[in-house]
């Protein structure tokens, strides 16, 4: 059995056969020839499946474009599509990635048990785009967990030899 992947951002399509030890990569496109191959990846074990690797995870500083994860009897193997580029250093080729499906929902559960129909929004797959995740400080959280994180009783004090508790 063949199990295509294809991406519709670059027009790329992988395809990978059960019990087979080859992945294929192609360019899709409008005009002659419809289909280029880009890579044949011959790998040291049979395919049992494989899979896509989310675009945000993917290595853009070092022009990765596609991560490919194949199932094997005893292994998942990463295959990296990557461009070569003459670059200094690590930096971001725009040309190489037009925006992609976030992961924020465009819509509820219930706007669309309603009849709604919306796309979700696209995002760059630049990390100067990125937005910046803020942690707590590690002594908020600390205390937290020592002070407001237990569901001891207070007044009893504390059971445990450890300032956290278990749930």
């Amino acid at each position: 059995m063949v199990i295509p992947l294809y991406d519709d951002d670059t027009g790329l399509l992988v395809l990978a056969g059960t019990g087979d030890s080859a992945v294929d990569c192609f360019e899709v496109s409008t005009s002659e020839p419809f289909l280029s191959q880009v890579s044949h990846c011959l790998t040291d074990m049979s395919t049992r499946g494989v899979a896509m690797v989310p675009k945000l995870a993917l290595d853009v500083l070092s022009c990765e474009v596609m991560q490919v994860l194949q199932l094997t009897d005893n292994c998942i193997v990463p295959i990296s599509y990557q461009v070569p580029r003459k670059h200094t250093g690590q930096e971001f080729h725009d040309d190489l990635y037009p925006d992609t499906v976030g992961t924020t929902p465009a819509m509820s559960a219930e706007e669309w048990w309603k009849g709604g129909n919306k796309q979700v929004e696209k995002v760059s797959l630049n990390p100067d785009k990125q937005p910046k995740l803020k942690a707590p400080p590690a002594k908020q959280v600390a205390a937290k967990l020592i002070s407001g994180g237990s569901k001891e009783d207070p007044a009893r004090g504390s059971t445990s030899s450890s300032p956290l508790s278990t749930p």
